[in-house]
């Protein structure tokens, strides 16, 4: 019985880290989009065709900052949505374009 035990509660240790490792860019991505819209209103920042977030204003150091943590996030996201497809190893920012391609399914970024 205590064997069980432990094991259960490995698992939900791991499940547990794994939901709230998954959560953290996607809170820090909702707290950061006003600013976004906001910068992009500006004219400080756009969207690229690799789903990126691209800055337009090069002295903008709040932009600046906003765009790397941003696509930092992105790239994050990129990777689990490659993950939970299971259609590409490790899943890259780069496959996700590719299962695009490959579905001939088209993206619209704002």
């Amino acid at each position: 019985m205590n064997k069980l035990s432990n094991i259960s509660f490995i698992l939900l240790s791991f499940f547990t880290a794994h939901v709230f490792l998954h959560a953290g860019f996607k809170e820090r991505m909702k707290e950061r989009l006003p600013a976004i819209l906001a910068a992009k209103d500006k004219g400080s920042v756009g969207e690229g065709v690799d789903g990126l977030l691209h800055l337009r204003n090069q002295e903008d150091e709040t932009a600046k900052k906003l765009v790397s943590e941003e696509n930092l996030d992105r790239k994050e996201y990129f990777s689990a949505a490659a993950k939970k497809n299971k259609q590409f190893g490790p899943g890259s920012c780069s496959d996700v374009f590719k299962c695009d391609e490959i579905q001939g399914s088209e993206r619209t970024l704002a």
